[in-house]
């Protein structure tokens, strides 16, 4: 799945803004304070909202759209979005007037097609099997790791459905990512008991180290240590406590891993998993990391996840010079009046 247009009418501060990606594997924007780079990402984040809940129900509501979203001074706001996947193209829409506008307006809410293309989606699960589904996830720039939880408290569910998750209380601190690697790593020590060397590793951490090292150079084998408790790292080398690494590198860490398991998760029946698609959108790419960590960053997410669509925000010079321009690659530069 490719997200292929967007379209923004007088959502909060971006009055008018069409745009098609074409083939684009990384779209960047950029511009600065108060240019609607984190408003595009929001819009989406809404739109895809609706996707995720009509795949965990039938009848499951995304995020409605609000007066508070209209822009100051104008009567409605509209947001769309086409995607395709193996050429066939999928629209949907949200719309909202304010109470006192009577005229009427040529725009709807549709979500027609969406209800399809879901319901073809969830068909397949009929055999009570596990089949792949494209993934979407986003991630806002209120993310960080400000503890490392390493008691597992509750049970978590490891098929596709439960790779989704839109965020919508805009904030990420990954502590379900290290309660769901602490029980994955727990299942895996017991089938390495029971198979021994025939045993080469259970696939959603296989791809969740495998992300890391690629995205991480000198970074190695993260774990669970038992004695005493506590996540380590291999860090050129060395076994390096996790919670003793600067705030940039636990951060990045775990956006990395957290990314690679939410894909091992939504395609199970794939040996690859990070060569399978997916839509990421990041807030502020270059978010807590050093100015080294951010040269190279996006050669190195086509690398890492050759199928995955980015969709990312940045004001760093390292990020923008670093884009290669190639038709997979979109720089989007936004300005404080953003229409057209």
């Amino acid at each position: 799945m490719r997200v292929k247009r967007l379209r923004i009418e007088n959502f909060r501060g971006i009055r008018n803004l069409d745009l098609s990606f074409g083939d684009s594997g990384i779209v960047v924007f950029v511009g600065g304070n108060g240019a609607g780079r984190t408003t595009v990402l929001v819009a989406m984040q809404y739109l895809f909202s609706w996707y995720v809940a009509r795949l965990k129900s039938p009848n499951g509501k995304g995020v409605q759209l609000d007066e508070c979203d209209i822009t100051n001074g104008q009567p409605y706001c509209f947001i769309e979005i086409e995607v395709e996947e193996h050429d066939k193209t999928v629209r949907w829409s949200l719309f909202k007037k304010r109470a006192s506008y009577r005229k009427p307006v040529d725009r709807l809410a549709r979500r027609a097609e969406l209800n399809r293309f879901v319901d073809s989606k969830m068909e397949v699960f009929a055999d009570g099997k596990e089949h792949n589904l494209p993934l979407v996830n986003f991630y806002s720039v209120n993310r960080g790791v400000d503890a490392v939880p390493l008691q597992v408290r509750q049970k978590f569910q490891h098929g596709p459905l439960d790779a989704f998750d839109c965020n919508l209380n805009n904030s990420v601190n990954f502590h379900s990512f290290f309660q769901w690697f602490r029980e994955r790593e727990d299942m895996e020590n017991e089938l390495y008991r029971e198979l021994g060397e025939m045993f080469i590793g259970e696939l959603q951490l296989v791809t969740v180290r495998s992300a890391i090292r690629n995205l991480l150079p000198g970074y190695d084998k993260l774990r669970v240590k038992r004695d005493p408790l506590s996540f380590v790292v291999v860090r050129n080398g060395k076994t390096t406590n996790f919670s003793r690494l600067s705030d940039c590198k636990k951060a990045y860490i775990a956006l990395v891993g957290d990314i690679a398991r939410r894909i091992a998760m939504a395609n199970p029946q794939s040996a690859y998993p990070l060569e399978m698609p997916a839509i990421v959108i990041i807030d502020e790419i270059e978010l807590h990391l050093l100015p080294k960590w951010q040269v190279g960053l996006v050669e190195r997410l086509k690398e890492t996840f050759p199928q995955v669509q980015f969709f990312l925000t940045t004001q760093s010079k390292h990020i923008v010079t670093g884009l290669k321009k190639s038709k997979s690659d979109t720089l989007v530069a936004l300005d404080r009046e953003v229409e057209g």
